[in-house]
């Protein structure tokens, strides 16, 4: 199988990537390497889709709509200002009010992070989390026995309870978050 062989460069904002023998870097996080339309140098190790989506959901990015509720969620709770998601400078976008308001106010309460589970959840999504009878958050969707969930801060990095399965998820900042 040939596959198709193309290359092509985009550039977005003042985040330009950078073609690399028909490779394109993820703008979104360097740490999200490079993709390939075709097949990419032989001296690459070659990721399945489903490894880079578990490669994606422990850095804790959110992508499509498995991930990210269609007009229920808010930019930043799935860190689009940290991934150079969100423009300050656009004019005239659905939510642009909120999310300059949120901005300016520095007010954000909750976060999307990577959480591990104790076992593999199989239900419809999402799933309450808590802490006891208190709401900590909502895990959005599951690959394997890792996830994503939007998480109140208070809550990271301890165990909370996924819905009434019985299985325990706890969720941690990523790594490249700012500090």
């Amino acid at each position: 199988s040939s596959g198709i062989n193309a290359e092509y460069g985009a550039s977005f904002g003042e985040h330009p990537q950078q073609l690399s023998k028909g490779g394109i870097q993820d703008p979104r996080l360097e740490e999200l390497g490079y993709r390939y339309l075709g097949n990419p140098p032989e001296n690459l190790t070659h990721a399945s889709i489903d490894e880079y989506h578990r490669h994606r959901v422990l850095l804790g990015i959110s992508e499509g709509v498995k991930d990210i509720a269609s007009g229920k969620d808010f930019p930043f709770e799935h860190n689009l200002d940290y991934l150079g998601g969100v423009s300050f400078t656009k004019g005239c976008y659905i939510g642009q009010e909120l999310t300059a308001r949120t901005h300016h106010v520095g007010e954000t309460r909750k976060r999307l992070v990577p959480v591990s589970l104790s076992r593999i959840v199989d239900q419809d999504m999402p799933l309450r989390l808590s802490a006891g009878k208190r709401g900590a958050g909502k895990l959005l969707s599951v690959y394997g026995d890792v996830g994503l969930a939007v998480i109140r801060f208070p809550f990271l990095d301890m165990p909370l309870a996924v819905g009434d399965t019985g299985v325990t998820a706890v969720g941690s900042a990523p790594a490249w978050w700012p500090s």
